[in-house]
């Protein structure tokens, strides 16, 4: 992950989640994505098949903001 991509998750100061994101009919590839609240609405900042990667990589931006 870029550290503009953690940035975007710290600078969204807790309006982020991750969600699973819909692929196409006949797709067996489950997706994640971390999704931040910019302007209203929601934007995908980081994609990847592993939903535990996706969490860590929003609990090291906010323990980031956190610890400094």
């Amino acid at each position: 992950m870029s550290p503009l991509t953690i940035d975007r998750i710290k600078k969204a100061k807790g309006s982020v989640k991750v969600v699973p994101l819909t692929l196409s009919e006949g797709t067996s590839v489950q997706q994640y994505a971390i999704q931040v609240l910019e302007n209203g609405a929601w934007v995908n900042v980081f994609v990847n098949p592993d939903r535990s990667l996706c969490e860590q990589a929003v609990r090291k931006a906010t323990s980031q903001v956190i610890l400094g």
